[in-house]
């Protein structure tokens, strides 16, 4: 038996079940910055949908631009639920972040053009 038995700090951790659904302040024009013909806001999406995530809020000063923006559709993001809200202000107060999550009203989701 080791002697360091009983003294690791994570043996009372518990796993607790992610959330699967997050909240992401974009504003344009930076958001909407392409690299190789992809914005910033449309990698991280696919991203947070290859991790697992299955919801995204995301508040913004510009919430008709990153609609606009996310309007076309795009399979490595077609499982992600994205909500697009606005947000006042130049900072984000925990209010808006908790009512992101359970309101719906002020937010609207991008209708898919088809090809």
């Amino acid at each position: 038996m080791s002697s360091t038995a009983g003294l690791d700090p994570l043996d009372d951790v518990q796993e607790s079940k992610m959330r699967r659904e997050c909240v992401i302040i974009a504003d344009s024009p930076g958001a909407l910055v392409t690299l190789c013909g992809v914005s910033i806001l449309e990698r991280l999406l696919r991203t947070l949908q290859r991790s697992g995530i299955k919801r995204a809020t995301v508040l913004s000063n510009t919430p008709k631009l990153i609609s606009d923006a996310l309007v076309r559709s795009s399979w490595p993001r077609a499982q992600l639920d994205i909500r697009v809200c606005h947000r006042s202000g130049e900072s984000v107060t925990i209010e808006e972040l908790s009512a992101s999550t359970i309101r719906v009203a002020g937010c609207f989701r991008p209708k898919h053009k088809r090809r």
